[in-house]
């Protein structure tokens, strides 16, 4: 299905269950989680990258995390029952899925390694250099904290 969304339209509320996976064809959305008043961001997605809280969605329980546009998006989005019905339909589509989480968390547990064992200064060259883009897609802030750095500090490297 596909749905244009507005900037500051939410996919997802933290505690909702994930009941579509989302594509982002145009724009950008992030994932992200409240702590103590302060955004925590999780990830982004754009160009088209799939959007989801994927424990939510694959295991259908309550999101930890909230979606959120962050620009006028247009989304292709599946219903997880729609999905489940095609991974009956063609073994094929159900590998491309498994595929699709295992590249997710390896890039998780990349990202998870480098917050907790580099420094500023490599955290900040890995996004340079995984994802220069968001430099001009997404408000520094959110970069900052994306690889967990204090706002002065990203912007000091910048």
């Amino acid at each position: 299905e596909k749905r244009s969304f507005k900037k500051g339209d939410f996919l997802l509320f933290d505690g909702d269950i994930q009941k579509e996976l989302f594509l982002v064809r145009a724009g950008v959305t992030h994932t992200f989680l409240e702590m103590k008043k302060k955004r925590k961001i999780i990830d982004f997605s754009y160009n088209n990258r799939f959007c989801a809280d994927f424990k939510s969605f694959t295991t259908q329980t309550p999101a930890k995390y909230a979606i959120q546009c962050l620009e006028d998006c247009e989304i292709e989005s599946i219903s997880f029952q729609s999905l489940q019905y095609l991974f009956d339909q063609a073994s094929s589509i159900e590998r491309a899925y498994r595929l699709l989480l295992e590249r997710i968390l390896s890039g998780i547990i990349d990202k998870s390694i480098n917050n907790e064992i580099c420094t500023i200064n490599d955290r900040f060259e890995w996004v340079m250099q995984k994802q220069p883009e968001l430099f001009k897609l997404v408000p520094h802030k959110y970069i900052a904290s994306y690889i967990n750095i204090d706002t002065t500090n990203f912007s000091k490297l910048y």
